[in-house]
């Protein structure tokens, strides 16, 4: 096998133990990873975002964002608000509920990163974040810089 197929694997079975670890974590809050990863890209914002916008933003197609949005909002965790720029395109907006959940989240979350990061050695962490870096570029070149193809 090559080195990029290995890598890949090892980012696919990475992101899996991501996605597991944080939706046992954030069970208790009603969230799961996918939920807060939208309620998050919203929450952290600096202008109000659209569902298209934030799919693009966390590389995910955008009718699984806006099923995760739908969900969200059934949940009492944000709104649709009107679009000024894109009457069919809605902002998706986080209700206080939601900021309060994210901000738990986060707390969550942080305990877990403080622990994997006192087992890693700050240097090499720096070189992992650069090199995955170096390769989120170049498949952005591959893919047309477009998620959904």
């Amino acid at each position: 096998m090559d080195k990029i197929s290995e890598f890949s694997l090892q980012v696919f079975e990475l992101n899996g133990l991501f996605i597991g670890i944080g939706d046992a974590a954030l069970k208790p809050l009603g969230i799961t990873s996918a939920k807060w990863q939208v309620l998050g890209t919203a929450s952290m914002g600096k202008a109000q975002l659209s569902v298209p916008h934030i799919a693009k933003l966390i590389g995910q197609s955008r009718q699984a964002t806006q099923k995760t949005a739908n969900d969200l909002v059934r949940l009492g965790l944000a709104e649709f608000h009107e679009n000024e720029f894109h009457k069919k395109s809605k902002l998706f907006v986080p209700t206080q509920k939601g900021l309060d959940t994210h901000k738990l989240a986060l707390e969550i979350w942080m305990k877990i990163s403080n622990s994997i990061i006192s087992q890693i050695a700050p240097d090499e962490l720096l070189r992992a974040i650069k090199i995955n870096d170096e390769l989120i570029g170049i498949l952005r070149k591959i893919n047309g810089g477009n998620h959904d193809k």
